[in-house]
């Protein structure tokens, strides 16, 4: 019985942190190229997402553009590997450096012309196996 009620405390305290996580504010680009506010439980694959200094966002992103020269963006890990060190993501640089153009129709989102392929989620969260084309046509 004592198990019982320990599995449901526990239960009830994942539930509590998953609510809190999904409701974390995103700012995604609509089908109309406008930057909304939404929610990380709104969030779904393929959308566009504009991160902000400071800001928590989903762990299965792809950067695209940053604002930094560098083409890198920093990351705090945490509370994924308990590491406190700031570590860097670099964009893809054809990406990044053609990202005006690729965006040329803000309009259509889903104009953009960038495939993803990779494999299913596991729990190895140091391996990530996958491919970016991108229809230099448009």
């Amino acid at each position: 019985m004592l198990g019982i009620l320990k599995e449901l405390i526990a239960e009830l305290k994942r539930n509590s942190e998953d609510k809190q996580v999904n409701g974390v504010r995103v700012h995604r680009m609509n089908a109309n190229g406008e930057v909304e506010n939404a929610t990380l439980a709104t969030v779904a694959v393929g959308d566009f997402i504009v991160i902000k200094d400071n800001e928590q966002v989903p762990a299965d992103c792809i950067l695209i553009k940053s604002d930094l020269e560098s083409h890198e963006a920093f990351v705090k890990t945490a509370a994924l590997d308990g590491e406190r060190n700031l570590k860097p993501k670099m964009c893809i640089k054809q990406l990044a450096s053609r990202y005006t153009e690729l965006m040329k129709d803000p309009t259509n989102v889903s104009y953009m012309p960038i495939g993803v392929e990779c494999i299913a989620a596991t729990k190895d969260m140091y391996t990530f196996n996958g491919r970016i084309s991108v229809n230099a046509n448009g």
